[in-house]
Parts: structure tokens; sequence; C-alpha cells
């Protein structure tokens, strides 16, 4: 089954804060510590599809937050967020989305497991500039 397309528009200098259900066929909460045994979420956000693993402008994982490869920043992945079945949260904070300069972006957030990771989201990471100067 090929992942899941979904576009995340941000705006620069904000708190990016987003959450989601992972369902099944049946509309049921996955069991994110289930046979798969998933430990946590990733993301990483590149300029291209094609980029290398040193051009990654954004990396959230757990509770680690990377801007152009500097970590320091507050915000991470829960799984099982507020103990509901198959639901994820995303938190990066003001500071670290005030690094990242406006523009597109392409993401990708897989749940990783020793055995058998899975790719959960993909799509345009659009991080818009303020109007007002």
């Amino acid at each position: 089954m090929p992942t899941p397309v979904y576009d995340i528009y941000a705006e620069q200098g904000a708190k990016l804060e987003i959450e989601f259900l992972y369902e099944d066929a049946d509309e049921t909460g996955v069991n994110l510590t289930g046979p798969n045994g998933y430990t946590h979420a990733l993301m990483q956000v590149r300029r291209s599809t094609e980029s290398t693993s040193t051009d990654v402008v954004l990396e959230v994982n757990a509770d680690t937050v990377y801007v152009n490869g500097v970590t320091g920043y507050d915000g991470g992945f829960v799984l099982t967020y507020q103990g509901v079945t198959g639901n994820i949260r995303l938190d990066v904070d003001a500071d670290a989305m005030e690094q990242l300069p406006a523009g597109k972006y392409f993401y990708e957030i897989q749940l990783v497991s020793p055995t058998d990771p899975l790719k959960l989201l993909r799509g345009r990471f659009v991080v818009e500039a303020g109007t007002i100067r």
C-alpha cells in the first residue's frame, strides 16, 4: 500500500502541534506497541526528495528536535497520546520553527521498530513567513 500523502502548513516562529490517529481499515486505532513493537516515530524534512542525509532541515524523533543539524529545541513525538490507541502527537517548539527558513520542503514520518519500520505519512512541508514586518 502506498504511503498516504498529507501536506503540512506551518508558520515560521509559531509552535507546531499536530495530532493524528493511525487507524486500520475498520477505523480502529492501531496498537502502536503491539506485534511490530514501534519504539518511536521519526520525521525528516528536506529541501527535496532527492536530498542526501546532510540536507535534513528538520528532524524530530521521540524527544529530540534538530534544525539544520543543531539540537537544543523542545518537542518530539508521543505515541498513544493521552492513552488513546493509535493516537500520535507531534510537537515542535516556536524557537525551532523560527530557525526554519520560509519555503517549500518535503517530509516523511516513519514509525520505527527493530523489525518492520512503517512509512506513516509523507507530503509537502510548507513554512510560511509572517506578512507584517
